[in-house]
């Protein structure tokens, strides 16, 4: 079993992202949402349902600070960070107090990870690269090992609260951190075998390595990070235990015969063999495991998705593809399905934390429940569905039309859609799925939000500020062209795994001379946006907030600087 090669395409998956989308065409050749069934769950007229596209909340308190050289890269209640004479990925880094005085500085550091911070946004894993060399290893591959110091750095004061040197790393894609932040992980390269072992710190004080390091070797590899801090971890050949990082002891094996598995939502599910023979179902809070036997026919069944207690496998395929959706609990009776593909790409989305599973077949949408079996039709016409907000919905797209659906409605977003902004895994943002449209003419930008646990669905504005480079967020400048999430460090990109709290998004004025307004708002939508600042649309950045909440950088580019401009509640 080689999980860790997934391990970059699956972290990609999960990143922040600004979705172009493919549309299929309506049967009737229209680009409406004229064929979705006007009985799948009426849209809600209640409190859930807002408008704020004429109500604003009090402005935040600007306070003007002098005009600082670099990038920003964190602020806190009296500090801010910049990036500085970036040179070949490394960069030096400065801390400076309200006035500009340095208070910190940190030369020639860099990230090696797609991912350099934790949830938590607290500490920044970097390295001191002093030198780099290449081998190869037993399957005929070439790597590269990076010597130098590791760091552990506070983001809001420089301080270095851990460090390891001569550490030789290979540059990996996955993240620094493990999923709930409760450690850092280092990849120790040996460069006489050509190999590496994943090394674990804490990111909390005395910072040092938890006692169940011992059970990781070369042929370790954490799969998962569960909040109380115990660890999933594949270990060689196809085992799958749970550790205790604070005790040497395995506290359980899952499976002995683990090919593949997948973690979601309080749940993993290991699918043992090829084809799927059986799947183990452990889940975190109960540390209860429950094994599923597949009947010996289904021998092409290969698993396709999951969402919290639901896993689905799928097998055959044309004209139709036959798949089942099975209960990690074993509580449920298996949902069969027959499933079409539209723009070649099989359209199914559970959503287990709604419990419903959305799927296209011959022409239509389905939505059934997985608790009561109930089912109806949601669609009349092709349409592409996916899971948002960590399992809690489905967002499908008919035609040019966005809909929001969860277990008894279905409501479209207005305006013909452009772009989807949404994050994956468990961050706090992952509930909100930010949807870009136009109007029929194409003359104006709206934004409206669906924050999916609470049901709220809010339009924001018709004025929306749209103009993000290829791939947005995560190759996003530091502008504010295009809506995203409010992190507290790192660049825009970072916000795909910094828990955030706000949400920002700015209006187009046009006028004589052209300005933008920078708003923000809970994430929840439960409040109006309110005004960070108005200025022109080159001196736009994309915010920062402290972790205590009580400070907004707004950086405010010229040329190679940023005002230290900040906003206060």
């Amino acid at each position: 079993m080689n999980l860790r090669a997934l391990l970059p395409c699956l972290i990609a998956a999960g990143f922040a992202a600004c979705h172009p989308l493919e549309h299929p065409t309506p049967a009737d050749g229209g680009a409406s949402d004229a064929g979705v069934r006007p009985d799948a769950g009426a849209p809600d007229a209640g409190e859930r349902d807002l408008d704020y596209r004429q109500t604003r909340g009090a402005p935040w308190t600007l306070h003007e600070g002098p005009a600082l050289e670099g990038r920003p890269f964190a602020v806190s209640a009296n500090t801010f960070a910049l990036e500085t004479s970036c040179d070949g990925g490394a960069c030096d880094f400065e801390w400076r107090d309200d006035d500009g005085a340095l208070i910190n500085r940190r030369e020639h550091l860099r990230g090696l990870f797609g991912n350099n911070l934790p949830r938590g946004g607290h500490v920044a894993s970097l390295y001191d690269i002093r030198s780099s060399s290449t081998c190869i290893d037993a399957l005929g591959s070439t790597h590269e090992f990076l010597e130098g110091d590791w760091h552990l750095l506070d983001v809001n004061t420089g301080a270095s609260v851990a460090n390891l040197p001569s550490v030789a790393s290979m540059a990996f894609l996955d993240s620094a951190f493990l999923r709930s932040g409760l450690h850092a992980r280092l990849l120790l390269g040996d460069s006489g075998r050509c190999a590496y072992t994943p090394l674990l710190r804490s990111t909390s004080a005395p910072y040092g390595m938890p006692p169940g390091q011992a059970h990781l070797d070369e042929a370790s590899w954490v799969e998962d990070e569960l909040r109380d801090g115990r660890l999933l971890v594949s270990k060689a050949p196809e085992a799958l235990v749970v550790l205790d990082p604070a005790s040497p002891a395995i506290l359980m094996t899952i499976s002995d015969q683990a090919t593949s598995v997948r973690t979601t939502n309080g749940f993993a599910h290991v699918f043992e063999r090829q084809p799927v023979q059986a799947v183990v179902s452990y889940e975190y809070a109960t540390h209860r495991k429950v094994r599923t036997e597949l009947p010996f026919a289904q021998r092409d069944h290969l698993e396709r998705a999951v969402s919290g207690r639901s896993f689905v496998l799928c097998g055959g395929n044309q004209p139709l593809t036959r798949c089942e959706v099975r209960d990690g609990r074993g509580e449920l009776a298996p949902s069969e399905l027959e499933v079409s593909k539209v723009n070649s790409s099989l359209q199914l989305a559970v959503a287990g934390e709604a419990g419903i599973v959305v799927w296209a077949k011959s022409g239509q949408v389905l939505r059934r429940n997985l608790i009561t079996g109930m089912e109806d039709v949601v669609s009349e016409v092709p349409a592409t569905v996916r899971t948002v907000a960590n399992g809690g919905g489905v967002l499908m797209i008919v035609g040019t039309t966005a809909l929001a659906v969860d277990a008894t409605r279905v409501r479209p977003f207005p305006g013909r859609l452009t772009a989807v902004v949404d994050t994956g895994g468990d961050l706090a943002q992952a509930q909100t799925v930010m949807i870009i449209g136009t109007s029929e003419a194409g003359g104006e930008v709206w934004l409206t939000a669906w924050h999916v646990e609470s049901g709220r669905l809010a339009r924001l504005t018709d004025s929306l500020n749209f103009n993000p480079p290829f791939n947005a967020p995560l190759t996003a400048a530091d502008r504010c062209n295009a809506p995203g999430f409010v992190r507290n460090a790192g660049n825009p990109g970072a916000s795909a795994f910094v828990d955030a709290s706000l949400l920002h998004f700015t209006e187009f004025i046009a006028q004589g001379q052209p300005v933008v307004r920078l708003f923000v708002m809970p994430l929840d939508l439960s409040a109006a946006p309110r005004l960070v600042a108005e200025v022109a649309p080159d001196r736009c950045g994309t915010p920062l907030l402290s972790r205590d909440g009580t400070r907004l950088w707004f950086p405010s580019p010229s040329g190679s600087a940023v005002k230290a401009t900040w906003a206060t509640p």
